[in-house]
């Protein structure tokens, strides 16, 4: 009745309801996949191009062998002096013997306390410590004490003593402070003292040792060698970047040496000596530019070096006949490198564009120094060159 037919109705309501719900998720479904269609080939046409050229071009090795003149006046390639200054204390056990009787010495400095006048001592005066005494070697004025607000502030002077006789018991560590003998009983006597900060020595009376002649030339032979080996050590570490150094140019000048002998009963003195070396230095950039130049022949089309290989030797040294300073060195050289055509990719790029494989090879053959070129497109479908150049990958082998 009534209630049937109106639940009838209410069905019929909710089917239509439930089939229109239907149709629209089908519309969306089919509209997102024909825009996921869409968006995929839009991106595979627009994004997905992509080709890569490898352009294999023609090797022209080239080589030069010769002699090249490096000098400081320019010559072929210009060349540099270097030189190190470097002074060595070699050290050295001596073999001479003799009997000496020697008095240990020092250097004090004589303080004046006593009053702001100055005071003389003579020559030979005693300053005293312990039972140690020691003389002036040289008359000496010691200068007067300065008075600051009513006190007295010491002023001194330094002057050598000598120990009163030869003997290793006069030798000593710093003394604080020495007496002067003469001036005892009088107020002087503590307003004039002496400090030996560095002590006394030299003091032998006994068997001492001295450098003998072949001592000395063994001591020189020596000290030269180790004095080359320092020089060439700082030719090593102390160059300017770029700069080769040709080692077999070196002119070493060793200047007098000076000996330090042997104090007290020690055996051991000391050779100073003092050399300077030169060497010539060239810069391999320039025979590099040099032989290079020497090598390459005429081209009528731009050319780039992709491989280079340089070598030399030494052959000899140039000098000045007067004064046997260094002028320059003659290089034995060996230059091998290969030449290839100098392509600027960017050039190509936009002129390439658009082209398709039959075109582009014709393209190149225009090119001079070319081998071949190998060429491949990406995706399958494609075969042309895209228009955006950024999607195009170009190896100049």
């Amino acid at each position: 009745s009534k209630n049937f037919m109106r639940e009838d109705f209410n069905n019929d309501e909710e089917g239509e309801s439930l089939k229109r719900g239907i149709g629209i998720l089908k519309f969306v479904k089919y509209f997102a996949i024909l825009s996921l269609i869409i968006t995929g080939i839009y991106f595979a046409y627009s994004k997905l191009p992509y080709a890569t050229l490898k352009i294999n071009r023609i090797a022209y090795p080239i080589e030069f062998k010769g002699e090249v003149i490096a000098s400081l006046n320019g010559n072929d390639i210009p060349a540099q002096v270097f030189s190190k200054t470097k002074t060595l204390d070699y050290s050295f056990e001596v073999t001479g013997k003799k009997f000496s009787e020697l008095k240990a010495s020092g250097v004090a400095k004589i303080y004046n306390a006593y009053s702001n006048e100055p005071q003389n001592l003579i020559k030979g005066t005693r300053f005293q410590f312990g039972e140690k005494v020691y003389r002036l070697t040289n008359a000496v004025k010691v200068p007067g004490a300065k008075i600051i607000d009513g006190k007295i502030e010491p002023s001194y002077i330094e002057a050598a003593l000598e120990a009163n006789e030869a003997g290793s018991e006069f030798n000593s560590p710093p003394i604080e402070k020495l007496t002067i003998p003469g001036f005892d009983g009088s107020p002087k006597f503590s307003g004039f003292y002496a400090k030996a900060e560095t002590g006394f020595s030299g003091g032998i009376k006994g068997d001492t040792y001295y450098p003998t002649k072949e001592d000395i030339a063994l001591a020189k032979e020596k000290a030269e060698t180790q004095l080359k080996e320092v020089l060439a050590s700082t030719f090593t570490f102390e160059v300017p970047d770029g700069f080769t150094i040709l080692k077999t140019t070196s002119k070493i000048k060793f200047n007098e040496a000076s000996i330090l002998a042997p104090k007290g009963e020690s055996r051991n003195a000391t050779y100073i000596l003092n050399g300077k070396e030169e060497r010539l230095g060239i810069r391999l950039s320039d025979l590099q530019i040099y032989s290079a130049s020497k090598a390459i022949p005429e081209f009528d089309h731009e050319l780039e070096s992709s491989s280079e290989d340089l070598s030399f030797e030494f052959e000899r040294a140039i000098v000045a006949t007067s004064t046997s300073n260094l002028l320059g060195a003659v290089l034995k050289v060996k230059y091998t490198a290969t030449l290839r055509e100098f392509i600027n990719k960017e050039n190509y790029a936009a002129d390439i564009s658009g082209l398709n494989e039959t075109n582009l090879r014709k393209f190149f053959t225009k090119i001079q120094g070319l081998n071949d070129i190998e060429i491949s497109f990406w995706p399958f479908w494609v075969s042309t060159i895209p228009k955006n150049i950024n999607r195009v990958n170009i190896n100049i082998e």
